[in-house]
């Protein structure tokens, strides 16, 4: 079932019962807190649905490090939702830019390429942008200090991209 799932486990599973009868996978960098909700999220449709941008931001590097496609695509389409509605945030003054710069951060980091586009776009325009409270000024250099490289990286693809 979990070879399935992985195309990461697949090939450890593949690998290990050649050579043992009891293969044996341990995963030393992630608690049975999320490993739990790793699996919950990919074994129930309905689960998945209610994935969070935090849940998304929690388990997307875990899911593309390992593997789970089918995760990965998920916390995706969760980042993706979240960006593209960042709008409604902004009217009620509840925007947590620092949860909205981590998860431009691991969009990228997880290659969760839809969600960092939709992200970094925002960024962008923000950057650009003169309003009060959500223009330029909203950033901190703690906020720069992270965009720096995700911005250079977003140039650059941009550039690749139209020559």
């Amino acid at each position: 079932a979990l070879a399935s799932k992985s195309r990461y486990l697949d090939a450890m599973l593949s690998t290990r019962t050649m050579h043992r009868e009891e293969p044996t996978i341990t995963f030393p960098d992630i608690t049975l807190a999320t490993w739990e909700k790793l699996m919950h999220f990919l074994d129930s449709p309905v689960a998945a649905r209610d994935m969070s941008a935090k849940d998304a931001r929690d388990l997307a590097l875990f899911y593309d490090k390992y593997e789970f496609l089918e995760g990965r695509k998920l916390c995706d389409a969760i980042l993706v939702d979240y960006f593209k509605n960042i709008g409604m945030k902004e009217k009620k003054l509840k925007l947590d830019l620092d949860l909205t710069i981590d998860l431009v951060n691991v969009s990228h980091q997880a290659n969760l390429k839809a969600a960092f586009q939709e992200g970094i776009t925002y960024i962008w325009k923000k950057l650009l942008s003169t309003s009060v409270p959500y223009g330029k000024m909203m950033f901190e250099e703690r906020h720069l200090v992270i965009l720096v490289p995700l911005l250079k990286y977003f140039i650059d693809i941009k550039i690749w991209f139209f020559i």
